[in-house]
């Protein structure tokens, strides 16, 4: 499933039960983008609109539990809510907490998913932002 060329966002990694993914990005803002787009290729793939912004702030330990963080808070909104944040408007990052304003599309509630995603495991996880990667596997 990855994209061609330089505008490869994120690939599909071989893994025996769940998806393991490998984002890409030279910069946290585009690591982290580059996530929410994956998890919504993965879950639901398409989608209509966009609803409305919302700021979303986050604060952990390790920019590694921040990131699980992030992406728990997208599993949640999906679940919970019905909703898929669709893109990051803004994004700051100072000591492992992060502030962003995201854009998200209300997913109806006969919407049929490509995989449901229980959580985010730390088996295998990598965030290395100097070589430009991230790697996150979903329990599902």
């Amino acid at each position: 499933m990855p994209a061609s060329g330089k505008d490869l966002r994120f690939e599909l990694l071989d893994h025996t039960a769940d998806l393991s993914v490998k984002i890409f990005g030279r910069s946290h803002k585009e690591i982290f983008s580059n996530a929410v787009y994956a998890f919504n290729k993965i879950t639901v793939d398409e989608f209509s609109g966009i609803s409305g912004e919302t700021e979303l702030s986050i604060t952990s330990g390790t920019i590694e539990n921040l990131f699980v963080d992030f992406l728990s808070r997208l599993i949640f909104e999906l679940d919970a809510n019905s909703i898929i944040y669709v893109g990051i408007k803004e994004f700051s990052l100072n000591n492992n907490s992060m502030k962003t304003i995201m854009s998200f599309s209300k997913i109806g509630d006969s919407h049929e998913y490509s995989n449901v995603i229980k959580g985010i495991t730390y088996h295998d996880l990598v965030y290395d932002v100097i070589d430009g990667f991230a790697i996150v596997v979903f329990d599902i």
